[in-house]
């Protein structure tokens, strides 16, 4: 299955705002047994505290059906799995379009998306991502908002209800943001 022309795009080109990302065929690094593969020779961002950070961060949802919610997030936005499912506590993590962040799913008996964190996902084109998913039947919350001069945003949920958004930038490209271009940050 190949990801979505949209999420293709992101994992080749985008990048964290202030960050380089490895070059889209570096070899993989694993971090840990457990943990999310990063690029070699990715810099790391400097952090002052001595909590020994490696990297590598994740966002999580509880879900209610693991193997329904992996299906989802690998059909719709184009993301696979990197951390082999653990059947026993119920886990797994996706590679997102970001080097460094995977989004964890852990199945749960009871999910509540209300007030939980919100993946916004950085695309070139709004529109058309919108008109990608919406395809494959994605329901999106209402019409996309423009505010211009700066973003466009469309929002949808996963099948729990958890919300995600698409943030394309509008503001005009500079020498310090065209490293953060279609990042949706700045």
């Amino acid at each position: 299955m190949s990801a979505p022309a949209f999420v293709t795009a992101a994992l080749v080109g985008g990048a964290v705002a202030g960050a380089a990302l490895a070059p889209a065929n570096a070899p993989l690094r694993p971090t840990s047994a457990t943990s999310l593969a990063v690029p070699t020779g990715e810099p790391a961002i400097a952090v002052d505290c001595e909590l020994g950070y490696r990297g590598t961060t994740v966002c999580y949802f509880h879900v209610a059906d693991l193997k329904q919610s992996i299906a989802w997030y690998g059909e719709k936005l184009g993301l696979t799995e990197v951390v082999t499912r653990n059947e026993a506590i119920g886990w797994c993590e996706l590679q997102s379009p970001t080097a460094g962040l995977a989004i964890g799913l852990l199945q749960s008996k009871a999910v509540d998306p209300k007030g939980g964190a919100t993946l916004v996902f950085g695309v070139a084109d709004v529109d058309d991502a919108r008109t990608q998913l919406e395809e494959m039947k994605v329901k999106f919350a209402g019409p996309t908002e423009v505010h211009p001069g700066y973003v466009k945003l469309a929002y949808f949920t996963d099948p729990d209800g958890h919300l995600i958004t698409l943030s394309q930038s509008l503001a005009p490209e500079t020498g310090a943001t065209k490293s953060a271009a279609g990042s949706g940050t700045r």
